[in-house]
């Protein structure tokens, strides 16, 4: 199973696997502990600043995501992302430069409450 985050804006897709610690995300907000995804974003820009974040294959682009959050007065926010390069996994020292990226990974520090919120009112049994 894996998530599918669509941003509008930027008219991007990127597809997440699924962990139940995403649909969560306020349980890591405002602590030193960080949510940890791989996105992989199909025909990322191969020239983009974030080229060597993550690896390809073919064309699509995956990038490993380390994103600390915060919660004031019930509203979720994103603080810092950072990734690595290459895919083995390495210290996550990386910045993510690209809007787009960095607009991705939001969404889910930004929606996985709600989506969690939704599957419970659609009696959706996730594994």
């Amino acid at each position: 199973m894996r998530f599918i985050i669509y941003d509008k804006k930027d008219d991007m897709i990127a597809t997440i696997p699924f962990d139940k610690e995403l649909l969560n995300p306020k349980k890591y907000a405002n602590t030193d502990r960080a949510l940890y995804f791989d996105m992989s974003v199909e025909y990322d820009n191969v020239n983009s600043k974030d080229k060597k974040a993550g690896y390809w294959s073919g064309s699509t682009h995956t990038i490993p995501i380390e994103i600390y959050s915060e919660e004031k007065d019930g509203v979720l926010s994103p603080l810092g992302i950072m990734t690595y390069y290459g895919n083995n996994k390495g210290k996550y020292d990386k910045y993510l430069y690209e809007m787009q990226n960095v607009n991705l990974a939001n969404l889910v520090i930004l929606h996985g409450d709600s989506l969690r919120v939704d599957i419970t009112n659609r009696n959706i049994d996730l594994p």
